[in-house]
């Protein structure tokens, strides 16, 4: 019972967590100077190494909707034109949103199974790592498929212009990203982790 409530209380602490990230403006991104870092995947990660894959696309699945509602309640200026040409990209752009954040906890989660060296925080690295890609990779080429007129409209480029837009993106976000969240989330995991061990065991021994 104490490490269910254990288990229970790190993954309200978790959404605690993204909540702030998702809705206290700058809470969830670190500035580098030009380049901006996302830190909304780490708790997504976290929860998937800590407590399983079922716990981690609940947290991915929460990163989705909060990513989908700033569209309406705190919209940049990308999400703003969706929202005026609604009709012809919200759902778009919506798929564009969801599809990577519920597949952060699948690559994680497999990519932690899949990883067999003795060393534990290599294998959390590598997870963390793949994690963080999928993210940034699904959604770019999930983007390039479907949005790249409104890309165009958006930056003022051509077709052509719109890859190299997608290809900066993924150079001084993406992979500052993936290395961040390579350092941060095995550390965190390996210092919860033993907290919650037999919770943990259960439901990987459930899901596989």
């Amino acid at each position: 019972m104490k490490t269910k409530t254990r288990s229970l209380t790190l993954m309200a602490i978790l959404i605690a967590v993204m909540l702030l990230m998702g809705y206290v403006p700058n809470l969830g991104f670190i500035m580098i100077g030009p380049i901006s870092i996302t830190l909304m995947c780490i708790p997504v990660i976290i929860a998937t190494l800590v407590l399983g894959l079922k716990t981690g696309l609940m947290m991915g699945l929460l990163f989705a909707v909060i990513s989908i509602s700033k569209i309406f309640v705190m919209p940049d200026a990308f999400s703003a034109i969706v929202v005026d040409d609604f009709g012809k990209y919200g759902v778009l752009y919506m798929l564009c949103l969801l599809i990577p954040r519920v597949l952060i906890p699948v690559t994680t989660w497999g990519m932690g199974k899949a990883m067999k060296t003795k060393k534990e925080y290599v294998n959390l690295a590598v997870a963390s790592l793949t994690g963080s890609l999928t993210n940034t990779a699904v959604y770019l080429i999930l983007v390039s498929l479907t949005l790249t007129p409104l890309i165009c409209t958006f930056y003022s480029v051509d077709a052509a212009g719109a890859v190299a837009v997608i290809w900066g993106i993924v150079l001084t976000n993406g992979l500052p990203e993936a290395v961040f969240a390579t350092l941060i989330c095995p550390a965190i995991a390996r210092a919860l982790k033993k907290s919650v061990p037999p919770i943990m065991t259960a439901r990987q021994k459930e899901i596989a």
